[in-house]
């Protein structure tokens, strides 16, 4: 595949179709729940005097699959070389969101990470150092605003203009026994072009996916299985994924003040200690007078 391909990644409701939309002036459907896209959107456009081919991939929370839309992302970012990869990622949940970045960097991938909805994390006193961020990951990373035409024009030129940088060694995967498992699956490991590593991670995951492409004999499911035995290695790499992410935003993100959900500055008044009951008993006498003057 050429290496015109733009390719947009992420979680459902960060705001990925938005930017699509924005980007290719399109009109493609906008919606607040999970199976909004439910196979890929495709559409040219120009940027200066390069064509681009933007692809609009459904949104999924991790590379596995648990929905048919799911599976159409997996299976095009694993049979697809040479794209860019665009992550568009929610600030206001960027510790989920990251959770899908790591596996994109475990692939074999390079993407380019997008932050929506900063200006909004920003209102709730989240500070996000991109800068400290992008030299953690080993990754271009950039605040945008999905729905604003020149934040999304200005970013992704940066990012077309800008060299990839190579994304750092994943340290938790040092935690795992894939070198013993790599001797297991030894003979098939060859016939999939992606990471030995991120192919024996999904395989101890018993992904769906992995292993149909894995092709294993009886024999070797069954090495398989008694390979990984008893223990829940689904729930140790996903522990050890967010622990790797918690140590990341400790280091980049900070909480200026304390927002609550549903506050608004008007609280400060309607709450207060002195106006609070003065206020209480205006509003009733305003609903007695409208009840039965009427």
């Amino acid at each position: 595949m050429e290496n015109n391909d733009i390719v947009l990644v992420g979680n459902p409701n960060t705001g990925k179709t938005s930017f699509y939309n924005t980007l290719t002036h399109s009109f493609e459907h906008i919606g607040n729940w999970h199976g909004v896209t439910v196979d890929k959107k495709e559409k040219k456009i120009k940027i200066k005097n390069d064509s681009y081919n933007v692809i609009d991939l459904p949104g999924v929370y991790s590379l596995t699959a648990f929905s048919f839309e799911e599976k159409v992302t997996i299976e095009y970012l694993y049979k697809n070389k040479n794209i860019k990869i665009f992550n568009i990622s929610d600030s206001n949940n960027i510790a989920r969101n990251l959770y899908l970045t790591l596996q994109l960097i475990e692939a074999g991938k390079t993407p380019t990470l997008f932050l929506n909805f900063f200006d909004e994390a920003e209102k709730k006193g989240l500070q996000i150092d991109i800068n400290k961020l992008s030299n953690i990951l080993g990754l271009c990373v950039y605040k945008i605003k999905a729905n604003n035409k020149s934040s999304v024009k200005n970013a992704v030129k940066n990012a077309l203009n800008d060299k990839l940088k190579k994304p750092f060694s994943l340290p938790y995967l040092e935690k795992l026994p894939l070198e013993k498992l790599r001797t297991v699956l030894e003979d098939k490991l060859s016939q999939i072009d992606l990471p030995w590593q991120f192919t024996c991670l999904k395989a101890l995951e018993n992904d769906e996916t992995i292993l149909e492409m894995l092709k294993l004999s009886e024999k070797e499911q069954k090495e398989l299985e008694n390979f990984i035995g008893e223990k829940d290695y689904i729930s140790t790499i996903s522990e050890l994924r967010y622990s790797y992410i918690d140590k990341i935003l400790s280091s980049c993100v900070s909480v200026k003040n304390e927002f609550v959900y549903g506050k608004y500055k008007i609280d400060k008044l309607l709450l207060n200690k002195f106006f609070a009951i003065p206020f209480f008993v205006c509003i009733l006498a305003l609903i007695f007078f409208i009840t039965f003057s009427s």
